[in-house]
């Protein structure tokens, strides 16, 4: 069948007859596919429901859910959101002042994520996590020691330098924040790991919560 160019709207030109119906159909729908590429998505959803309902998508099909105002993205056997994020808790650990030690072992907090199939706890090895997927990744946290004293944390892959924590005075002992906001895998299964230290005093105990989200 006729097709325009670049956005394949078909129409009639005597060579294939068609029903007024089928013909009026047919139209109708190549102008809404031309129209949900240009806006930058495959398909628009009222709610989860719709979403879940869809049919015709292949790999790497898009789509808009307005009650969310969120993307998505299908990976061939389910939509994901297309910017994802991850949040990890480690338990609390005793730190030692000046020493570069692992943040505890990760546990993935399901009712703060929203998808963790991009990067992985073993839930064995303490201050590991795994990137699962190429891509580039945002990565924040916080972390609470229980005692007044200046502190800094850090995180690195490979061999990439340590980043110092931003510190705030707490109540409760010092908050140290981390945010990294461009942080490039270029392979699958990738290890990151995150430290921890603190600058005075001898022990303390510490929790650390990491949010990793993978913006492209």
């Amino acid at each position: 069948m006729p097709t325009t160019s670049p956005d394949n709207i078909f129409y009639e030109d005597g060579t294939v007859q068609y029903g007024d119906a089928t013909n009026a159909a047919m139209q109708a729908t190549s102008i809404q596919n031309a129209l949900n590429l240009r806006q930058g998505y495959n398909f628009v959803w009222a709610n989860a429901a719709a979403r879940t309902a869809q049919t015709g998508m292949v790999q790497g099909s898009t789509g808009y859910q307005v009650d969310t105002k969120t993307l998505y993205s299908y990976d061939n056997s389910a939509w994901r959101l297309q910017v994802s994020h991850a949040v990890f808790d480690t338990p609390s650990t005793n730190i030692t002042s000046g020493v570069d030690s692992a943040c505890g072992i990760f546990t993935y907090n399901s009712g703060l994520s929203t998808d963790n199939t991009f990067v992985t706890s073993d839930g064995a090895t303490s201050g590991l996590l795994t990137a699962t997927l190429p891509g580039i990744y945002a990565i924040g946290s916080i972390t609470i020691f229980n005692s007044n004293t200046t502190t800094t944390a850090a995180f690195r892959t490979g061999t990439i330098v340590s980043v110092p924590y931003y510190q705030i005075q707490s109540t409760t002992g010092r908050a140290s924040f981390l945010s990294v906001p461009n942080v490039r895998v270029t392979a699958a299964n990738t290890q990151l790991w995150f430290t921890c230290s603190h600058s005075l005093g001898s022990t303390q105990g510490e929790t650390t919560q990491i949010r990793i989200t993978r913006i492209a």
